[in-house]
């Protein structure tokens, strides 16, 4: 990210915090700052970043952009559906921290799960999973495509088929795909 050849470090956690670190010195490149609380969408980023993915460069600027979800409330009571507001799906620039591109989940849920960004063999489409729910709270497991978050339409994805009584949660880290850290060189 800072064009030294030395991997850069993203980090996020709670109440919002996401930091993008150099690798050579340490020092802070970029931090997530709140300032949405009149965009439509954006004004519920304000809780937990979780594991974000790298996908491909969508600004232009030749460097992998992030993918990550922000929501969940912590001080949100168990089992209760108050206080709990939908989670952001959310592409960031990797290289500024800008958001590049935002929609909140389609059933108004939180979200814990990390998203997971892949390709199908033969298909030009790059699509995402994500999910919503929580430890106490059900949620849905949803798809749609990196072109349907550019454009502020992954309100209507296709919904895989719930099972009564769950939760998506972090899935297990697929090789080069997600990471609660990770570097870009």
């Amino acid at each position: 990210m800072t064009g030294d050849g030395i991997p850069d470090v993203f980090i996020g956690g709670r109440r919002p915090q996401f930091y993008a670190i150099n690798g050579k010195d340490g020092a802070l490149i970029w931090s997530y700052t709140y300032k949405y609380q009149d965009d439509p969408i954006l004004k519920y980023a304000h809780y937990n970043f979780n594991n974000t993915v790298l996908v491909p460069d969508q600004n232009g600027d030749g460097i992998p952009d992030l993918l990550a979800i922000n929501g969940g409330n912590p001080e949100a009571a168990p089992y209760s559906e108050t206080d709990r507001y939908p989670a952001v799906l959310m592409i960031i620039n990797s290289k500024t921290g800008d958001i590049i591109a935002a929609d909140t989940m389609p059933d108004g849920k939180e979200s814990y799960m990390a998203p997971l960004c892949f390709s199908q063999p033969g298909s030009p489409d790059m699509s995402i999973l994500f999910g919503t729910g929580g430890e106490t709270i059900s949620g849905n497991l949803y798809r749609c495509t990196l072109q349907d978050l550019l454009d502020k339409n992954c309100r209507t994805p296709g919904s895989l088929p719930p099972k009564q009584g769950t939760a998506s949660l972090p899935p297990l880290p697929l090789p080069t795909s997600t990471a609660t850290a990770f570097t870009i060189s």
